[in-house]
């Protein structure tokens, strides 16, 4: 996940294909959420700076990663 912190835009890297991406505030509040095939980029236009956790899914495993993003 780079850049972190971000501010527009954050990108994954993967060497499994990315479905789902969820982005929580510190309070567990879901600000972001994508479903998708093969998610490459997440856009944070919408989303104030902040502290937030990153949780991605391949369909059978999930990882979390904190993000900081700053406008």
């Amino acid at each position: 996940i780079y850049p972190n912190p971000a501010n527009s835009q954050l990108y994954i890297k993967s060497s499994t294909e990315i479905i789902m991406a969820t982005l929580s505030n510190l309070l567990g509040q879901v600000v972001l959420s994508i479903k998708n095939n093969n998610i490459e980029g997440i856009d944070l236009s919408d989303v104030p700076s902040g502290n937030y956790l990153l949780t991605l899914s391949d369909g059978d495993k999930f990882s979390t990663q904190k993000v900081n993003i700053l406008k």
